[in-house]
């Protein structure tokens, strides 16, 4: 057996396996995180280890590391793969992955020409220090099964004191009395065994349901919900196959519910649209409309939108025109229609509504009630993430 798979196999983490890798190769070693950051080396940690449930952000710094092009490339490169460090050293990139997991890449510093030697070695290296993730994961799941607990009594409201919450958060780096938001991240994809891998690396406490996670982050997560969502894509492999949301900003643990069903109802609006990120700041009149009362909603929809209500084409078409700014060839383009269809279907719109679609209030109150007649879509029927409260 390969003596460092061996090592790991006896318990040895990643800085060890490295140590022993340079004494045996000669060459200095890395392990490199999938965004490109450094995320061990012989001597200790690197800054960008992550740590779950920490509370503690990992550095995006990719200083001494990868592009996390390179990285990706990695993966997709039967052999090692010849790359420069962000500091200037050639290396010999070899993809690291625990099953369908990106763990991601060893970068060993040789000249280019050199890095098909070794070639028993250095698959024996990347399976040793898979293996030793695969440990650091399992470690990680008990720590998050706990945390995911307290996740799930923040999400739905507890019957525990409130002090006692707050003491219980702090153990994993929450601090509730200060202002933090809730943040839901959705996967697409199929790769369902490293999205749950993935998700362990979250810094804060998170409650894992399929295809769902449901966390915390403290102030305006906006900077960081891009950050955690890049580097969960990296991990499971997928191209933009993660979605996130965040509900409003609070600094009261009863408030924490409303702020979860607020990124709920976001996350939903935000796939069923075909986007990325949604955040109050920047989902506009969908956030405003969450506070207006069903009934009212309701009532003004039918009243703007009545005759095409079960006319999804249509709907859809109106949105897209208002968008596109009365643009026919921008309107057929989003739509991937022809214009034609665009011409005939404005013209169904302006006869059914009995509207004036190039004036401005008229357009205003016709993209605001399609807005509504979408939240209403997403909180009449459920269509919150799975384990999501109904809104009805």
């Amino acid at each position: 057996m390969n003596t460092l798979v061996a090592a790991a196999l006896e318990g040895e983490g990643w800085e060890s396996l490295l140590a022993r890798l340079e004494e045996l190769c000669g060459h200095r070693c890395a392990l490199i995180a999938v965004h490109g950051g450094v995320l061990a080396q012989p001597t200790g940690p690197g800054p960008a280890v992550s740590r779950p449930a920490s509370g503690t952000p990992a550095s995006d710094s990719t200083v001494g590391g990868l592009r996390a092009t390179d990285v990706a490339s990695a993966h997709g490169h039967d052999g090692p793969l010849a790359a420069t460090t962000t500091d200037g050293r050639a290396v010999a990139v070899f993809a690291v992955a625990a099953g369908r997991r990106r763990v991601g890449a060893l970068a060993v510093e040789m000249p280019h020409d050199e890095m098909h030697e070794d070639g028993e070695l250095f698959a024996g290296a990347t399976l040793a220090l898979a293996i030793a993730a695969s440990r650091r994961d399992a470690e990680a799941a008990v720590v998050a099964d706990e945390a995911s607990g307290l996740i799930a009594e923040l999400r739905f409201g507890s019957g525990r004191d409130p002090e006692a919450l707050r003491r219980s958060a702090v153990r994993f780096g929450l601090h509730l009395d200060r202002p933090h938001s809730a943040v839901v991240f959705a996967h697409e994809g199929a790769n369902s065994s490293a999205w749950t891998a993935a998700v362990r690396w979250i810094e804060t406490p998170t409650l894992l349901t399929d295809d769902t996670a449901w966390t915390i982050l403290p102030g305006d997560p906006s900077a960081e919900l891009h950050r955690i969502r890049e580097r969960l894509n990296g991990i499971v492999g997928g191209d933009d196959t993660v979605v996130a949301a965040s509900g409003a900003t609070v600094s009261d643990i009863s408030a924490l519910p409303g702020s979860f069903r607020e990124a709920e109802i976001l996350l939903a609006l935000t796939r069923s649209r075909h986007g990325l990120i949604a955040t109050p700041a920047t989902s506009g009149i969908d956030t405003v409309l969450l506070d207006v009362d069903g009934d009212r909603l309701r009532t003004f929809v039918t009243a703007a939108l009545g005759p095409v209500l079960n006319e999804p084409a249509l709907l859809e078409t109106l949105e897209v025109w208002i968008d596109a700014r009365a643009s026919r060839v921008a309107a057929a383009e989003a739509l991937d229609v022809h214009r034609n269809t665009i011409g005939y279907r404005i013209g169904r719109l302006r006869a059914l509504l009995d509207v004036d679609l190039d004036d401005a209030m008229t357009t205003l109150r016709l993209r605001t009630a399609v807005a509504a007649h979408r939240l209403l879509s997403v909180t009449d029927t459920g269509h919150a993430p799975p384990g999501g409260p109904r809104t009805d």
